[in-house]
């Protein structure tokens, strides 16, 4: 796995060809080349579940935040990781199940996330508990992470712990 390929490259260069036997200085130029990074191989693929309050308090500049930074995400997800959102106000919904970071998939998300609206009033438990039963059911070790109020936040690294 760590052959020649994979080693670090040293060259080293000197100011002049040839130096005189009573030269105590030299001025060299050391380069180090690394190997080529292939991120697909050497990261680990993560499953992601976004729970976000959608209710009636997250109205306005609170909720497009929140919905800014879900799309950033999804653009920096890789096609081998997984995604999905779970939205609560009154109401549980999950605008788009757990899905591989694909193009196609990432636009189609992208899409879901920027036709969120605010609600009614906040169904922190029901979200919370719907985002831990996607996780569980995956088949993997990642928790829920809480978007939106602090409280869904608080509940979901608590759940991860």
């Amino acid at each position: 796995k760590d052959g020649p390929a994979r080693a670090v490259k040293l060259s080293v260069s000197s100011e002049y060809e040839q130096y005189a036997t009573a030269t105590t200085e030299a001025t060299l130029c050391a380069s180090l080349v690394a190997p080529p990074f292939d991120e697909d191989k050497q990261k680990t693929p993560v499953d992601v579940c976004v729970v976000l309050d959608v209710s009636g308090s997250m109205m306005g500049e609170k909720l497009e935040l929140c919905k800014k930074t879900l799309e950033f995400l999804i653009s920096q997800l890789r096609h081998m990781d997984t995604l999905t959102l779970v939205t609560y106000d009154t109401n549980v919904s999950e605008p788009f199940k757990l899905v591989a970071m694909t193009a196609h998939h990432k636009a189609s998300c992208q899409a879901k996330v920027k036709a969120i609206n605010s609600g009614s009033s906040t169904n922190l438990s029901g979200g919370l508990l719907r985002g831990m039963e996607i996780m569980n059911g995956r088949g993997g070790g990642a928790a829920a992470a809480g978007a939106g109020d602090a409280a869904a936040a608080d509940a979901a690294a608590a759940a991860a712990a």
